[in-house]
């Protein structure tokens, strides 16, 4: 296990409570550690590089949302990592929503029979342009 942010006193605070190694770049995380998976938990306009990096390593990826800024890099990222062999996937906070959690109760109870299709759909418009994870100043403040 290792962590890696670009603030390297952030990333050894938070390496000191897990105990393990801090690095300063993901790339030096990955050069010098052996990693089953990574979750990369930075802002989204930085997501596509990073999991390309972890992909070429053949690193399994765990992607906070979004998983991209725009359609074509998410495709891209998508397809490196089909064919890579990497296995690579969003997270999603909804999972533990109660609504959701409920559902899938419902589900695998068999009250409502088999489920042959879910849709789910989020009826209304928030402007994400001026949140924290939509502007990036500066590359050093990728992590």
């Amino acid at each position: 296990m290792a962590v890696a942010d670009t603030n390297l006193v952030a990333a050894q605070a938070m390496a000191q409570k897990a105990n393990c190694n801090a690095y300063s770049s993901h790339l030096g995380m990955a050069t010098a550690e052996k990693l089953d998976a990574v979750l990369v938990c930075t802002p989204p306009n930085t997501h596509s590089d990073v999991c390309t990096d972890f992909i070429e390593r053949r690193i399994a990826i765990l992607c906070e949302k979004p998983l991209c800024k725009d359609v074509a890099s998410a495709r891209s990222m998508i397809l490196a990592a089909r064919s890579a062999g990497v296995m690579m996937t969003m997270a999603s906070k909804f999972r533990y929503v109660e609504d959701v959690v409920k559902a899938r109760q419902l589900v695998n109870s068999g009250a409502i029979g088999e489920v042959v299709l879910i849709e789910n759909f989020f009826t209304s418009h928030v402007d994400m342009t001026q949140r924290w994870n939509s502007i990036l100043k500066s590359p050093a403040a990728a992590f």
